[in-house]
């Protein structure tokens, strides 16, 4: 061995090296091990084991709850999911606006809840987590003030125009009511048909609404009344405007108002089964804000034409009520009822669309037409 190393010198020293450098990196790894050791015995939760906590979601209970003036980091018009609530007499052109909305944003999600107008309203100034109403009356003074005081300022948008229909049932004569008649079935001041017709029979009559809290309700007494409260002895309200109809349907003397909407689509089976069994009561034609009434008529139904020039009476706005102070999907929402294909839905469905909808027509060119010139003719 002694010869060997005498024999190669350079080995000698390579073996040295490579002996000072692996003490160096095992000098290294002690350190290193010491200093997490001293980290460890630092933390007061050293002697457990951790555990891996699950990545947050939507769904946590821990999450704090969207505000009006918050919303989920990936939410904006057409992604997210929102709760809204919308009068019950709108309910048919809603649902169809939302089976439309739904289809073109597969990520948007909007669970709406049909109520008696004033309830829907009293929700959304109660529940934060509702930031959009769509009724057929802005918020009074005193609702306004109450969101104001949240720093919430609400934004209106009409997108359409409802009616109130007026319905009997087919048996009865009485077919047409002029504005005091209408006003005296209302005030109470005709209980009976054959005072408005010696030829209906002498029942009397029955106010039939859909719901104590309803719009429609409201409408009347506001617009017709004059604010003052239908005072007739024989006013019921029922649960639903379908209840109403059916209601209608099996007592000759009663007289219904029904939110037009869930009528208007006559190539809707459900609204072609409601109005069967009933008779449209036509109303006597007004003037509108933009003049008269163009149609040389007396009695006009909840039809486009007249809700469009003013000449039914009992027409009224729909109207989208927002509290959301960022671009959300309730804006997106809106954004869509108003755009053209929300129009057009509104249009479908039989009521007064708020803006004109387009329309492109095309004409195949025609090719010009060659005279043929006989050469011999002088």
């Amino acid at each position: 061995m002694t010869e060997f190393l005498k024999k190669y010198p350079k080995f000698v020293i390579a073996n040295e090296n490579r002996s000072k450098m692996s003490a160096f990196r095992w000098a290294i790894f002690t350190a290193s091990m010491m200093v997490v050791l001293a980290a460890c015995q630092s933390s007061p939760n050293s002697s457990t084991t951790p555990i891996e906590q699950p990545e947050p979601s939507s769904a946590d209970s821990t999450q704090p709850t969207p505000t009006p003036s918050t919303a989920p980091a990936k939410e904006h018009a057409t992604v997210g999911e929102i709760e809204i609530v919308v009068d019950e007499s709108l309910k048919p052109i809603i649902e169809q606006e939302l089976e439309v909305f739904h289809a073109v944003n597969a990520k948007a999600v909007i669970h709406a809840t049909y109520l008696p107008a004033e309830e829907a309203i009293q929700e959304m100034l109660n529940n934060r987590d509702i930031r959009l109403v769509i009724s057929s009356r802005i918020l009074t003074d005193d609702e306004k003030k109450f969101l104001v005081d949240q720093t919430v300022l609400p934004d209106y948008t009409s997108f359409g125009r409802d009616a109130i229909a007026v319905v009997n049932h087919p048996s009865n004569p009485v077919m047409k009511l002029d504005k005091a008649e209408l006003q005296g079935v209302l005030s109470g001041k005709i209980t009976s048909w054959k005072q408005i017709d010696p030829a209906a029979p002498e029942d009397k009559i029955s106010l039939i609404f859909d719901h104590p809290q309803s719009s429609v309700l409201r409408f009347l007494t506001d617009s017709i009344m004059g604010g003052q409260a239908i005072s007739s002895s024989n006013v019921f309200a029922m649960d639903s405007s379908t209840a109403l109809l059916e209601y209608v349907k099996t007592n000759p003397g009663a007289i219904g108002f029904v939110g037009w909407a869930w009528l208007s689509d006559s190539d809707q089976i459900m609204s072609q089964e409601l109005m069967d069994g009933l008779q449209l009561v036509l109303l006597e034609k007004q003037d509108g804000a933009n003049g008269p009434c163009p149609y040389d008529l007396k009695y006009v139904g909840p039809w486009q034409s007249y809700l469009a020039t003013d000449c039914y009476p009992l027409r009224r706005h729909m109207t989208t009520i927002l509290r959301e102070s960022i671009f959300g999907l309730g804006t997106g929402f809106v954004s869509y009822l108003n755009g053209p294909q929300g129009q057009r839905i509104v249009h479908k469905a039989g009521l007064n669309a708020h803006k004109g909808i387009p329309r492109e027509v095309k004409f195949p060119k025609q090719r010009k037409a060659t005279a043929q010139v006989d050469s011999t003719e002088t």
